[in-house]
């Protein structure tokens, strides 16, 4: 019984991060698009910025994205190898993973006005899923409560 109140446990935790991990892909466009709209950054200089943040305990593949492109990388080949190691991207499904892929694809690639509507664009779709996630977690962690104390009465019946 208590292998599954540690199931349900790690199922929360796993909910949580996800969401978690979302929200801060929706801070982190926040961030860049502020860093393009008002002092114009070059993409490595905004990946040097949110490493230097500590907001994005989370987003592990930006400071391998950044080294690589500092470097030995060009940034597309930076942003795909980190998006695609799976020991830095445990907190994403596959779908985050192509629109973060998707958003990097397009970062440095247009003007300023150009680089502001891709943050915007995919800034909406996390928004979007945070808001789809947050309602998941909500009904999750609910849920999980309730089988981790139905597991705990069963015990505490069993031990006396």
């Amino acid at each position: 019984m208590a292998s599954g109140a540690a199931a349900c446990t790690l199922a929360v935790k796993r909910i949580k991060n996800h969401t978690d991990a979302v929200r801060q892909c929706v801070v982190m466009m926040e961030n860049i698009e502020i860093l393009l709209g008002y002092k114009s950054l070059s993409t490595c200089e905004i990946l040097k910025c949110l490493c230097e943040s500590g907001n994005f305990s989370l987003l592990k593949f930006i400071r391998p994205i950044y080294e690589k492109t500092l470097f030995d990388s060009s940034f597309e080949d930076a942003y795909s190898e980190a998006l695609s190691d799976k020991s830095i991207t445990l907190s994403f499904d596959n779908e985050d993973l192509e629109f973060l892929k998707g958003f990097f694809s397009m970062l440095g690639k247009s003007d300023i006005n150009g680089q502001i509507a891709n943050c915007r664009i995919y800034r909406e779709f996390f928004k979007t899923k945070l808001g789809k996630l947050e309602a998941n977690e909500k009904n999750r962690v609910k849920t999980a409560v309730v089988l981790i104390f139905g597991i705990a009465a069963g015990i505490s019946v069993i031990i006396a």
